[in-house]
C-alpha cells in the first residue's frame, strides 16, 4: 500500500516548508536583535514584487505574498533535496541537508546580486553570516525531517506492462490453465525492461 511517506516530492514539500518555518524564524530573530540588517521576508518579497535597489515590502499584503514565495521556495528546494537524499546511499541526511542548505545561501545571495534585490547587491559581512547560519539550520531541519519521516525504498513499484499481462490473464473467460502463461510472459517482459 502506497502511502505520502513514499513519494519524495510530498515528504520533502512537507519538510521543506516546515525548514523554511525553521529557517524564517531564526532569520528573524537575528534580524530583530540587528545581528542582521535583512530578513528573507524581504528578499522572498522582493523578488515577487520586483523590487529593486533596496526597496522592502511595506504593506502587510506584500509581505504575505513574500512569506507565501518563501514558503513556496522552501517547499520547492525541499522537494529537490528528497530526491537527491533518496537517490544517494542512506545515512548522513542532516549533513546532506546543511549542504544543501548551503547551496541555498549562495544561490540566494547569487541571484541577488544579479537582480538587486532588497540590498543583496551589497551586503554586509554580519548579514551573509546570519543568512548563511538560517540556511545551514533550514537544510540540516529539512534533512532531518526527511530522514525521520521519509519510506521511499518501502513502496512496491508495478510496472505498467505488469498490469496490462495481469488484466489479460485475470479474465475469467481464459481460466485457469492459461497461468503458466502468464508468468512466463511476465518474466519475458521484466527481462526486457532490464
Amino acid at each position: 500500500m502506497s502511502s505520502w511517506r513514499n513519494d519524495w516530492f510530498v515528504v520533502g514539500s512537507i519538510a521543506g516548508v516546515v525548514g523554511s518555518v525553521l529557517k524564517t524564524g531564526l532569520n528573524l530573530g537575528l534580524y530583530k536583535v540587528k545581528a542582521s540588517d535583512l530578513h528573507y521576508l524581504d528578499i522572498a518579497g522582493g523578488m515577487i514584487l520586483g523590487h529593486r535597489g533596496g526597496k522592502k515590502p511595506r504593506t502587510r499584503f506584500e509581505y504575505g505574498l513574500g512569506t507565501g514565495a518563501d514558503l513556496i521556495m522552501g517547499s520547492m528546494f525541499g522537494a529537490g533535496l528528497a530526491f537527491l537524499i533518496g537517490k544517494t546511499p542512506k545515512g548522513h541526511e542532516v549533513t546532506k541537508g546543511a549542504l544543501f542548505g548551503t547551496a541555498l545561501w549562495s544561490t540566494t545571495l547569487a541571484v541577488g546580486t544579479l537582480l538587486q534585490i532588497n540590498g543583496l547587491s551589497h551586503p554586509k559581512p554580519k548579514t551573509m553570516a546570519t543568512m548563511l547560519g538560517a540556511s545551514v539550520a533550514y537544510g540540516a531541519g529539512t534533512g532531518f525531517l526527511i530522514k525521520k519521516y521519509a519510506q521511499f525504498g518501502q513502496a512496491k513499484v508495478q510496472q505498467p506492462s505488469d498490469v496490462l499481462i495481469q488484466n489479460r490473464y485475470e479474465d475469467n473467460s481464459i481460466g485457469l490453465e492459461n497461468s503458466q502463461y502468464y508468468n512466463r510472459e511476465l518474466e519475458i517482459t521484466n527481462s526486457r525492461l532490464q
